[in-house]
């Protein structure tokens, strides 16, 4: 049904269209748990090469402690880039790039605080 509804709606933009895109999958640790990986693989590397041809950044949210290593690795490798987000009472939040096709990164992790969050709400109100 998602596979669907994501292509009747692709189908209506424009291939030549210069304005960048974003599609978040937020739901593919759902479709992993009930499609599994090989499944989950196949429709995203029919899905991906659409998206990107209409000019999207495909982000997707995957919880990796939900799922086995390998089908976890076997969705991570289909994106070009993969971002490693975590969280800790000692030291808050955490952004870790992992990957990131043929771009370069700092590969070192970043801590992020919740009074960063908060102070910045407060200086953009």
């Amino acid at each position: 049904e998602l596979n669907i509804a994501l292509s009747s709606t692709i189908e209506k933009i424009p291939e030549n269209n210069d304005n960048p895109r974003r599609l978040v999958l937020s739901n593919i640790s759902d479709v992993l748990l009930s499609c599994h990986a090989q499944t989950t693989r196949k429709w995203l590397m029919e899905l991906i090469p659409k998206m990107k041809a209409k000019n999207f950044t495909i982000l997707a949210v995957l919880n990796p402690f939900m799922h086995p290593k390998e089908e976890s690795h076997a969705i991570v490798d289909l994106f070009d880039g993969h971002i490693e987000m975590s969280e800790n009472e000692e030291e808050g939040m955490s952004l870790k790039m992992k990957k990131l096709f043929n771009q370069r990164y700092m590969s070192k992790k970043v801590s992020i605080s919740k009074e960063d969050f908060e102070k910045k709400d407060i200086e953009e109100e």
